[in-house]
């Protein structure tokens, strides 16, 4: 955590992370533990064929599961 910037120089548009009324921000790290792994299924909303959904909202014309 040393290399952090403050938030005054990264709102600075001089420093170029100010493009177009956005800022961009690049973030690295490294995974040295995994505390548990996903054991549930994924659900996935938009998909009319998933055995889960019993009933489907239409918002703005768009179906949701």
């Amino acid at each position: 955590i040393d290399n952090l910037l403050a938030w005054r120089e990264v709102n600075n548009k001089e420093k170029g992370f100010v493009k177009d009324g956005n800022i961009t921000i690049e973030a690295r790290f490294t995974l040295s533990k995994i505390v548990g792994i996903r054991t549930h299924p994924f659900i996935d909303f938009w998909d009319s064929n998933d055995s889960c959904h019993d009933v489907a909202l239409v918002i703005n014309g768009e179906k949701i599961y």
